[in-house]
């Protein structure tokens, strides 16, 4: 317990207040306790239902993040965000693209082309600029297609599901 506190301190994740007036305070001792002898038990049930994680074992997955532990060192990757991403676009059964973008094309307004929904396009786009956090090789590609958020076309929204 102690060398939780000290991490908490050293991290500066916390600062000390004063003892609320006329207010209980849940002793460290029964945290403790909890949190050690129940990892099923009421703390565990509440973060488990809120977010998508485990209370045993190694780091696995975090915020999205899928995180690798070997003896070479640790791997960050995004494979079942970047599946679920395809299978929300309704891409399961495209074609895989070599490159996010294609070498010879040219990229403007489109203003005689066919409009799409932008509320969709603008999801394409956030998705992948989350996706970026482990693929630096389309970062380029999705901040050419995110300036095209207002009011995208048919070539622009081809242009974004080559990248997906």
């Amino acid at each position: 317990m102690k060398e939780e506190l000290l991490q908490f301190e050293k991290n500066q994740v916390w600062s000390l207040v004063p003892y609320p007036h006329g207010k209980k305070v849940t002793g460290t001792k029964w945290i403790f306790r909890n949190k050690l002898a129940f990892p099923n038990g009421h703390f565990a049930k509440l973060m488990t239902n809120e977010f998508d994680m485990s209370m045993m074992g190694e780091l696995n997955f975090f915020f999205g993040l899928q995180i690798k532990q070997t003896a070479e060192g640790i791997f960050i990757h995004q494979e079942k965000y970047a599946k679920e991403l395809v299978k929300k676009f309704g891409m399961d059964c495209a074609k895989p693209m070599g490159t996010p973008m294609h070498p010879n094309i040219k990229l403007d307004k489109d203003e005689h082309g066919r409009d799409v929904d932008e509320t969709r396009y603008r999801g394409m786009i956030g998705s992948l600029m989350y996706l970026t956090s482990s693929r630096p090789d389309i970062i380029q590609s999705v901040g050419v297609y995110s300036r095209f958020q207002s009011k995208p076309k048919e070539s622009h929204l081809s242009a974004v599901k080559r990248i997906i």
